[in-house]
């Protein structure tokens, strides 16, 4: 990963010192970035969104086969 941006929590969901884990799968393009993102393991709608507004941010050094660079999911599916 290149650029990592952290979800920012709900204000509400501090508030109340929720805690869960989101579990997002993402599309990485040639150029590294999130091509397209869901949730595969939910942890509540708000912390959801967060989540994937994160993720949506991230870069990667795009996954290569035989030199080219080419499009990959994260985690595999």
């Amino acid at each position: 990963m290149t650029r990592e941006q952290k979800p920012e929590y709900p204000r509400r969901i501090r508030a109340k010192t929720i805690k869960a884990e989101v579990v997002v799968q993402v599309k990485v393009g040639v150029q590294g970035k999130v091509e397209a993102a869901q949730i595969t393991e939910t942890g509540g709608d708000d912390l959801d969104r967060a989540a994937l507004d994160a993720v949506k941010k991230w870069e990667f050094e795009p996954a290569k086969c035989d030199g080219d660079p080419v499009t990959h999911k994260l985690p595999d599916a």
